[in-house]
């Protein structure tokens, strides 16, 4: 689907189409701007950016998620496309004469968003060393931010400007890291404005979806679980998913992984997702560790919990020296009420529908310089591996 940038696109986590429109009686300026209007076909380019179908804009729990775009033609989105810039080019005649317009501030933000990851990425290069790194305000949000900062500095109290402002900065800036693709997004200032949001409007359900969808993405689960817990009566899917991996044990010695690594996991849900296996929360569906140790040591502790437990070789990779790097899995069903693994490789599914896949990249012997990415305790081990849990409950019309 050539003049889009897909991957860019699938990086904005996911989007929800029932933030209401704010009234600026707070600010002088008031005008007859057709913002209802305007916000239908900001909505529907959010479905595309979902992958879902317009139809759906107007349900009253979203759960959109950024990957597939199947449900539009290439005509369509660029029927879309086409039309946010003539939008924007509306707003920005509008707000010369109207700059004090909160609700016209909020949806220039929400316009730009959606052309800006419709364009080309823009890398950037990156040195090595493992330094911490926090992406600023790229030139191409710069415009959007500056929208929101102003509607921030006339009703500082807005839920919504909150929200959209969390949004801008989970949206993930395409760098090369040591040579490696990934998308930094700046997740704590995200988290600080989804947390405000949720603070000043409590019972906005996609506010406290997005804070939700945040915090898991930056491994920080407990929290996400808090955050979601009463909505829907304890039924809400991203509770149910983020509550579902108390079944699976981790080893005590795991390490969190470091943006790089779930970077790599996030494209394999976006495949996921492409692929139809996944249909939503792509975030909250994944967990990625480090584990100090080698596949053989991270199947006898699961080995404690089932007794005839194995992972499975699907394949390996022999690296100049002594080095490797296996991939092994294991999918874990319910079963009788309990979590049982595949007893043979003949059984692992190919197309998984329910049930947690667990996926183990076992690294030996590795390069210093490929040892030096990964933190301390880890990378300097003789073998080490890369865990990831995915789960496939199935939700809804899955």
């Amino acid at each position: 689907m050539s003049g889009f940038n897909l991957s860019k696109l699938a990086v904005t986590l996911f989007v929800f189409t029932s933030a209401g429109t704010y009234t600026s009686a707070q600010v002088p300026d008031t005008s007859s701007f057709p913002v209802n209007k305007a916000e239908r076909l900001v909505q529907q380019a959010e479905a595309a950016a979902a992958g879902k179908h317009p139809r759906f804009c107007q349900e009253t729990q979203p759960s959109f998620v950024t990957g597939g775009l199947s449900c539009f033609s290439e005509e369509s989105l660029e029927s879309i496309r086409r039309k946010l810039h003539e939008l924007a080019a509306e707003i920005n005649t509008h707000l010369k004469a109207y700059r004090n317009d909160v609700s016209v501030l909020i949806l220039s933000a929400r316009v730009g968003m959606f052309l800006s990851v419709w364009e080309p990425a823009k890398i950037i290069y990156m040195g090595g060393g493992g330094k911490v790194w926090t992406p600023p305000v790229t030139d191409e949000l710069a415009p959007q931010h500056a929208a929101l900062d102003r509607a921030l500095g006339l009703a500082p109290d807005n839920a919504e400007v909150h929200y959209w402002k969390a949004q801008l900065y989970s949206v993930g800036q395409p760098m090369m890291r040591d040579g490696i693709l990934i998308y930094a997004r700046n997740l704590n200032e995200a988290i600080r404005f989804a947390r405000r949001a949720v603070e000043l409007a409590p019972n906005k359900v996609a506010f406290r979806e997005s804070l939700a969808v945040l915090l898991a993405s930056n491994q920080q689960t407990e929290e996400a679980t808090a955050v979601i817990r009463e909505v829907e009566g304890g039924r809400h899917p991203i509770y149910l998913l983020l509550s579902d991996f108390q079944s699976v044990p981790i080893p005590a010695n795991a390490v969190s992984a470091p943006e790089e690594v779930m970077g790599v996991l996030g494209e394999f849900g976006g495949a996921e997702m492409a692929g139809g296996r996944i249909k939503d929360y792509p975030a909250v569906r994944q967990r990625g560790y480090l584990l100090p140790m080698s596949a053989a040591d991270a199947e006898a502790f699961y080995r404690s919990r089932w007794p005839t437990f194995q992972f499975f070789l699907i394949e390996s990779i022999a690296l100049p020296g002594d080095g490797s790097v296996r991939l092994y899995v294991q999918h874990l069903k319910m079963q009788s009420g309990s979590l049982q693994p595949a007893d043979t490789k003949a059984n692992f599914p190919e197309s998984p529908t329910d049930g947690f896949v667990l996926i183990v990249t076992e690294m030996r012997n590795l390069p210093k310089e490929a040892r030096d990415r990964f933190p301390l305790g880890v990378g300097r081990r003789d073998a080490f591996c890369v865990f990831s849990i995915v789960n496939y409950r199935p939700l809804g019309s899955q």
